[in-house]
């Protein structure tokens, strides 16, 4: 077997790992209304919360993935307007089914970050950055007045997927550009001497633990 594909597994392995168990008996769930037959239950459990949940006026919302998800951004800060919207699996065509719901809201600012497991599922560079435009629309027409920043994505520790995050990286700061909005470039802050996700920072090579958020705090210093 070749050491790039046996890496391939590795990481695949270690991801399927870190899911929850609920997301292996997703088999067993029956739909609610309004959701589709391969509906994940956290995914839309984690939705349904998020719509009806009280957003405090000039809120900061982070919008995103399990790397979101996985931190406890109000305590971080120490800021008590920062909201947790990040949705342990979700994708760019998850967030477009309800970032009307986010955006209507009226936050102050949302701080985004999108596309990782786009990318572990294969799909295209297009489809993500298409899919990342039709979000910063909808966040416009619905809350003109919302500062929006779009984080890049961070490396992990399987070179192969890097080289899809690093080409991501540079069609979403152009993307960005376009758009008006500001790019938050992340991925060099947590690589290490090869270029790949420092050890040090993450669990399982690719989600981060509690000194990898800290850097992630450091990045964002300045922008609220």
């Amino acid at each position: 077997m070749k050491k790039s594909v046996f890496h391939g597994i590795l990481i695949a392995a270690a991801f399927l790992l870190a899911v929850p168990l609920v997301y292996m008996i997703a088999v067993t769930f029956r739909p609610g209304p309004g959701q589709s037959a391969g509906a994940n239950p956290y995914v839309y459990g984690k939705r349904s919360l998020f719509k009806i949940l009280p957003v405090k006026n000039n809120a900061i919302i982070f919008l995103g993935d399990s790397l979101t998800d996985g931190c406890e951004w109000s305590e971080l800060f120490g800021n008590p307007v920062i909201i947790n919207r990040g949705i342990n699996s979700e994708t760019t065509s998850g967030v477009l089914e309800w970032i009307d719901d986010v955006s209507a809201k009226k936050p102050s600012s949302i701080f985004i970050m999108i596309g990782g497991n786009d990318i572990l599922a294969g799909s295209s560079q297009a489809e993500v950055i298409s899919n990342y435009s039709r979000i910063i629309d909808r966040i416009k027409n619905n809350s003109p007045s919302t500062k929006i920043f779009v984080q890049g994505n961070l490396p992990c520790t399987v070179m192969e997927l890097n080289r899809t995050v690093l080409e991501l990286r540079t069609e979403l700061k152009k993307m960005s550009g376009e758009k008006g909005v500001e790019f938050i470039d992340l991925y060099d802050r947590f690589t290490d001497k090869d270029g790949l996700l420092d050890r040090s920072l993450t669990y399982d090579g690719i989600h981060l633990n509690g000194k990898g958020y800290m850097v992630w705090k450091k990045a964002l210093s300045g922008y609220f």
